[in-house]
């Protein structure tokens, strides 16, 4: 039985992340035939959303371009400096 509920778990997980992609590529279908005059979307992007959407990746973040990791690595650091200033969150007290 809780084999069976593990298993039920997982199909609903990649269930949920499916529908996610397929709702995200309505939403840019939507955006791209109300902003084009003729109310279509060219073979080319939509090509390009298949493309994305087949990589498990959101067709509206496509274009998003990510920071290089020691950007971002350098923006943890400075949140932990900020949090070693204040080592106390919701009543609790951290010790690095």
């Amino acid at each position: 039985m809780e084999k069976k509920l593990q298993k039920r778990a997982v199909n609903i997980e990649i269930g949920s992340a499916l529908m996610d992609l397929i709702v995200d590529v309505a939403d840019q279908t939507y955006d791209t035939t109300h902003k084009n005059p003729n109310h279509k979307v060219s073979k080319k992007d939509w090509r390009e959303y298949m493309d994305v959407f087949k990589q498990g990746k959101r067709v509206t973040a496509r274009n998003v371009v990510k920071k290089p990791v020691h950007e971002e690595a350098s923006e943890v650091s400075m949140h932990m400096l900020e949090f070693r200033n204040d080592q106390s969150v919701n009543g609790l007290c951290f010790e690095f």
